[in-house]
C-alpha cells in the first residue's frame, strides 16, 4: 500500500525566516505549510532531475530561461537586420 506523503501523517514543526516580501505574498494562503511543503516538494524534485541530467553529461546554469529566450530574439533580431542589410 502506497500513502501519499502529504497524507501520511507524520509533520515536524520548523521555524523558517522569510525576506518580507516573500511573507507578505504568502501571509493570505489558507494553509502557508501546505503552501511552502507543495514548492519544496517541487524544488526537491527539480534539483533531482538536475543531478539526473549532469549525471548523464547536461550541464545545467543558473542562468533563467528568460534571459536565454530573451537573448535569443535579441539574436534573431540582429541577424534579421544584419541580413536586410539595414
Amino acid at each position: 500500500m502506497v500513502i501519499p506523503a502529504n497524507i501520511s501523517g507524520m509533520t515536524k514543526k520548523i521555524a523558517i525566516s522569510l525576506p518580507d516580501d516573500i511573507a507578505e505574498q504568502i501571509k493570505d494562503q489558507p494553509n502557508v505549510s501546505a503552501y511552502v511543503t507543495e514548492a519544496l516538494r517541487r524544488r526537491l524534485a527539480s534539483d533531482e532531475v538536475r543531478t539526473r541530467l549532469r549525471a548523464v553529461g547536461y550541464e545545467i546554469t543558473a542562468r533563467p530561461l528568460v534571459d536565454i529566450a530573451e537573448n535569443d530574439a535579441l539574436s534573431n533580431l540582429r541577424a534579421q537586420i544584419s541580413f536586410d542589410g539595414t
